[in-house]
C-alpha cells in the first residue's frame, strides 16, 4: 500500500491545486451522468437533466 501511495503521488506531483481540482470535478460530473443516465429521469425531475447539460456546455 505505502509502494501504491508512493506512485500515486509521484504521477500528481506536475499537476498543479487548479488543475487537480479540474481532474476531480469532471470524473465526478461524469459519474453523476452516468448514474443519472441509469435511472429514469422523470422520477427525478426533467430540470435536473436540463441544468446538468448546460453546466457541461459551460464548460
Amino acid at each position: 500500500m505505502t509502494k501504491l501511495s508512493g506512485i500515486a503521488k509521484q504521477a500528481l506531483a506536475d499537476y498543479s491545486d487548479m488543475e487537480l481540482a479540474v481532474l476531480v470535478s469532471d470524473k465526478r460530473m461524469k459519474d453523476y451522468k452516468t448514474a443519472l443516465s441509469n435511472r429514469n429521469v422523470r422520477l427525478m425531475g426533467f430540470h435536473w437533466h436540463i441544468w446538468l447539460e448546460s453546466c457541461c456546455r459551460i464548460v
